[in-house]
């Protein structure tokens, strides 16, 4: 995947693997997939996983405010509002 497409390519079969794996029933955190869409750039998705995470008591929530894949989403308000929720400092 690497040769064929790059890292982006890495990572969007990546994101497919886990959603498939998630569709089977099998355990995939949702902040995993946060994580992967933040990689890609996508906010949207990234911001929609992050809610899945929230709803599912992720463990991972309380990397937050410190994750450097989410550095880019400190502006956003729906981001800040959720570290909000959390307690976490932004």
């Amino acid at each position: 995947a690497y040769a064929h497409g790059g890292y982006p390519e890495v990572l969007r079969m990546e994101v497919q693997d886990k959603l498939r794996r998630r569709a089977a029933g099998e355990f995939v955190d949702a902040m995993s997939l946060a994580d992967f869409y933040a990689m890609m750039g996508q906010t949207d998705k990234t911001l929609e996983w992050l809610q899945k995470a929230y709803q599912e008591r992720s463990s991972g929530m309380i990397y937050l405010s410190v994750s450097p894949d989410l550095q880019p989403l400190k502006a956003n308000p729906e981001f800040v509002r959720l570290l909000d929720t959390l307690h976490l400092s932004h």
